[in-house]
């Protein structure tokens, strides 16, 4: 079928998700759009109404481990057998379009990946073995004890905290990564033949078996399998424009006012995090990217 899939993985309340994805369909109408949550996050007939697909996953996502990965490879395949579009982007239910979207598509043509990535060493996160230990109520203060005894013990193996609910059981790796390790960006923009190659390795236990007992795999798998792909032309560039408090946030923090002209300017055709069905920030931003299409679109005078 081709064209453009959006891949929206969204986690928040059903009237928020419905914000953005309405203007993306506004900024993108001959699009395809998927909606994926854990349960039914929009009803049949919203979906019908907004003109999206829906996936209701049975995957459930924590931070910090595999099953954000697993979930995005789930989705990236629905996408790709309903539609087999020319490319897929991957966006979070809190990313709001903040450019000519239509117009942007265009750019991707000879394009198998647009990402992100982060020239920092990142070898702590796959030089050992992590494994997600169960997230039941009750169960954090004994992590807890036990990350401080490892600690206090300086044992080799130990527990340690990966996320607010996710706590990891590691210990020292024999070998090392299967394919070069490259952190970068969870969103992203990717060919068919990308997706391809992501879902492939997803299902091979070489490599997304490895990947499966790193560190917050979602940072790196994608990256790292696209970098062993050298047929492959992977250009550099945000999905979406992020603003961190400070380098040693781990989450990027709710947009405002002050980020409209920032947020217009990056060249990121989305931004996160958006609140709220409706914001100062997204007033402003939707005015501007309004006045970009009529230009566009006004015929010459």
């Amino acid at each position: 079928m081709g064209g453009v899939a959006y891949v929206v993985m969204a986690h928040t309340g059903p009237a928020e998700v419905a914000a953005r994805v309405r203007r993306l369909r506004e900024l993108a109408p001959h699009s395809h759009v998927l909606v994926r949550s854990a349960g039914a996050l929009l009803s049949d007939a919203d979906a019908a109404a907004l003109g999206v697909a829906v996936l209701r996953s049975d995957i459930a996502v924590r931070w910090g481990d595999w099953s954000l990965t697993a979930a995005a490879v789930q989705a990236l395949t629905t996408a790709q057998r309903r539609w087999d579009p020319d490319h897929v982007v991957l966006v979070s239910g809190q990313d709001h379009p903040v450019t000519d979207l239509t117009a942007w598509e265009a750019g991707l043509v000879g394009v198998d990946a647009v990402l992100r990535r982060d020239p920092r060493d990142h070898s702590a996160r796959w030089r050992g073995c992590w494994h997600a230990l169960p997230a039941q109520d009750g169960l954090g203060p004994v992590w807890s004890g036990l990350a401080g005894l490892s600690r206090r013990l300086r044992l080799p193996a130990g527990v340690s905290r990966a996320g607010e609910r996710t706590w990891v059981a590691h210990h020292p790796r024999r070998g090392g990564s299967p394919v070069p390790y490259v952190k970068g960006s969870f969103w992203c923009v990717l060919s068919r033949a990308a997706v391809s190659a992501v879902v492939e390795a997803a299902a091979d236990p070489a490599v997304g078996g490895w990947f499966a007992t790193t560190l917050l795999p979602d940072e790196a798998f994608v990256h790292s399998v696209l970098a062993a792909r050298p047929d492959l032309r992977t250009v550099a560039g945000a999905t979406s424009f992020t603003v961190f408090p400070t380098a040693a946030d781990a989450h990027p923090r709710v947009l405002g006012v002050a980020d409209v002209d920032a947020a217009l300017a990056d060249g990121a055709p989305f931004a996160r995090k958006v609140a709220g069905v409706e914001s100062e920030f997204t007033r402003r931003v939707d005015a501007a990217v309004d006045a970009l299409v009529g230009s566009r679109l006004r015929p010459p005078a």
